[in-house]
């Protein structure tokens, strides 16, 4: 509903008739998984995702169909889209940004909170922190 540029494009039926043959076909393997990554999905307009781009990704997994051509197995040489990549391609930086400054915040606190002199594997603390250190300054300089 939030979405007209996608609804507007199909009836509830046909939506519901490219779902299920989307299960059918094995582009969508765990159902509870996918409808939480297209949830994830739509909502990551709030995170910064354009709407452009997440209509016209879920547009194109709702288009996608696995190629008529078999592999020896019985696969199709070319499977349809799944929602992992169209996740990918759309909300899991913005998710991926949100849980990272989540992430910064508590270490922040706890950093504040401890004292240096009580830890009991310096080494190990220090060789983290140092690490960390080096994958900030990558992010960085990107």
């Amino acid at each position: 509903e939030k979405f007209p540029e996608i609804t507007d494009q199909y009836t509830r039926d046909e939506l519901i008739k490219i779902i299920i043959n989307k299960k059918l076909d094995g582009t969508i393997e765990n159902m509870l998984y996918d409808f939480r990554m297209l949830k994830r999905i739509l909502v990551s307009e709030k995170k910064g995702v354009p709407r452009r781009q997440i209509v016209n990704n879920v547009s194109e997994f709702l288009r996608s169909l696995p190629s008529k051509e078999r592999d020896r197995s019985g696969n199709p040489t070319k499977p349809a889209l799944s929602m992992k990549e169209i996740y990918n391609r759309t909300a899991s930086v913005a998710f991926a940004e949100t849980e990272i400054i989540k992430t910064i915040g508590k270490t922040e606190d706890l950093l504040r909170e401890i004292k240096y002199s009580e830890i009991q594997n310096k080494q190990i603390f220090k060789t983290s922190l140092d690490s960390l250190t080096i994958e900030i300054q990558k992010v960085l300089k990107r």
